[in-house]
């Protein structure tokens, strides 16, 4: 029976339950055609069915810290639910599925088998106590799925100490930052979430266009968010920040991992010129590589995991708030992979945000293609395909 302890950050992330900003994500598998429930739950059998955590629940233990305790009697199939939507029905369930807060007494995750029409979709939530989106998408998928970022939260913090210095001082002045301005994805948000997903951008045409300006392909999505927010947000007078989640090397290399940092990007806007700006955009990522700030951040935000809830959510807020919106980039298989027996057309992705910021920009890619799946808060931009349609179009403008 399982009785492991939480990790100081996973106990960070299970105090993080706020109603109106969930540390839960979702990731959508669209299959190319009709599953049964039965062929799904065998699946899900052989996906999890050997990592207890899946079958656990957090208690919270006297004088703090908590353990995995196995729900008694407990079946996979439980968190199984099945229903049957139209196309335009679709959206707003997963919306509202997203929004949705799992219930603590149970195990962290749930499968929704939605019947559209002609093919099924699968919606997998998982809370961020029990893994990362990394860490979900790879189970699914049974491939590594950690983009390898053009910024790390290595270990070399301990092995040199200029590295370190660095990262405590890059933290420092973070730390001492005013918070970014409120704007139309920055304010009072509530509990309703929206999400959308673009249409598939092909690597090979990103990869042709990076290369030709000598920038990584995640430089050029960097950009292409800069110049998106540039004309959402008509052309702010200041820069604003981008919170990235960086998963460390320790983590890529475990099935279930929670051991992150975060880099706080500032994103070069109110540019006239897109190659000016592509190329601010790698300097910046460039300047962070070498910063530190990742392995630093991932070390203090393991300090809320030893003090109450309510520390844990005015830290994450106070830090979150130094930035708009937050991106969190993830790999998928290279080549297509089969669910239940079915083949795996399309996948999305929407990841939790780091506290109370209102929108997020999931960056997945997957069999050659790559998907930008958007969140926002009701209050603040009920249509986030708006913001979808933006992006495609920044992108069209580098094909043209």
């Amino acid at each position: 029976m399982n009785n492991q302890a939480l990790t100081q950050l996973e106990l960070a992330c299970f105090h993080l339950q706020d109603p109106e900003s969930l540390p839960i994500s979702t990731a959508a598998l669209w299959l190319s055609g009709k599953v049964s429930r039965d062929r799904v739950g065998d699946w899900l059998e052989e996906r999890i069915g050997s990592l207890s955590r899946f079958r656990s629940r957090v208690q919270l233990q006297i004088g703090g810290g908590a353990r995995w305790r196995e729900v008694p009697n407990f079946s996979l199939s439980d968190r199984l639910r099945e229903t049957t939507a139209s196309a335009e029905q679709f959206w707003d369930l997963l919306s509202d599925l997203h929004s949705r807060p799992l219930s603590l007494d149970e195990p962290l995750w749930s499968l929704s088998l939605v019947q559209l029409e002609e093919r099924s979709v699968l919606l997998f939530r998982i809370h961020h106590a029990i893994a990362d989106g990394r860490a979900l998408i790879s189970l699914l998928t049974s491939e590594p799925s950690a983009e390898k970022s053009s910024v790390r939260a290595s270990t070399a913090g301990h092995r040199s100490l200029r590295l370190l210095l660095r990262g405590l001082w890059s933290s420092l002045k973070l730390l001492l930052l005013s918070q970014d301005p409120p704007n139309r994805l920055k304010g009072r948000i509530g509990a309703g979430k929206r999400v959308a997903v673009s249409g598939p951008l092909p690597l090979v045409d990103l990869k042709r266009v990076a290369h030709s300006h000598r920038v990584t392909v995640n430089d050029l999505i960097i950009a292409l968010l800069a110049r998106t927010l540039d004309r959402y947000l008509d052309r702010p007078e200041k820069d604003l920040r981008v919170v990235i989640p960086v998963a460390s090397k320790s983590a890529r290399a475990e099935p279930l991992s929670n051991d992150f940092g975060l880099v706080f990007l500032p994103l070069p806007l109110n540019a006239q010129d897109r190659v000016r700006q592509l190329q601010e955009a790698k300097k910046r990522m460039d300047d962070l590589k070498e910063s530190g700030q990742a392995w630093v951040i991932s070390q203090i935000f393991k300090i809320p995991g030893r003090l109450p809830a309510f520390w844990d959510q005015w830290f994450t807020n106070f830090v979150a708030n130094k930035a708009t919106t937050m991106m969190t980039n993830l790999r998928g298989p290279t080549e297509r992979v089969r669910i239940a027996g079915v083949p795996l057309d399309e996948v999305a992705f929407w990841a939790s945000t780091v506290g109370r910021l209102g929108s997020g920009f999931s960056i997945m890619s997957y069999a050659g293609e790559l998907r930008i799946g958007v969140t926002t808060d009701s209050r603040l931009e009920p249509r986030p395909e708006d913001i979808v349609e933006l992006f495609e179009r920044c992108w069209e403008e580098w094909l043209s």
